[in-house]
């Protein structure tokens, strides 16, 4: 439903408590004027996909990775418009070893971007 907002530049998703766990799909023409995208603590997220055409002018990504987030999706490595991306991750995930550059399974879908920020953190009650 968001995604279908022709004029929505900036959005910041932040977790509910009613939300439950799950997959977040993007799809080809979601979010076209969409610049910034932030997503703080959401947990919910388990699997997110972003399929080539979606967010077509994302400039900046912000992501605080839950412990439950999987992977980073595939679709990043086809938005050629981002310019930012910044990642806060708890150690010890299995986030931290897949955006390892150059050896992470999911460098790959990141190295386009000329600006990343990842910074780790030890607090293993940010989750709640």
């Amino acid at each position: 439903m968001l995604g279908k907002l022709p004029s929505l530049r900036f959005l910041q998703i932040f977790p509910s408590s009613g939300d439950e766990h799950g997959i977040w799909q993007m799809k080809k023409g979601d979010f076209p004027q969409l610049q910034v995208l932030k997503l703080y603590g959401v947990s919910i997220i388990q699997e997110w996909t972003v399929d080539d055409g979606a967010l077509p002018q994302l400039q900046r990504l912000h992501i605080d990775c839950s412990p439950d987030l999987k992977m980073l999706p595939d679709g990043l490595r086809h938005i050629s418009t981002l310019r930012q991306l910044s990642l806060d991750i708890e150690r010890g995930s299995p986030m931290e070893s897949r955006v390892k550059k150059e050896t992470g399974e999911d460098w790959d879908k990141i190295k386009h971007v000329p600006m990343i920020e990842i910074e780790f953190f030890n607090n293993p009650l940010f989750w709640s």
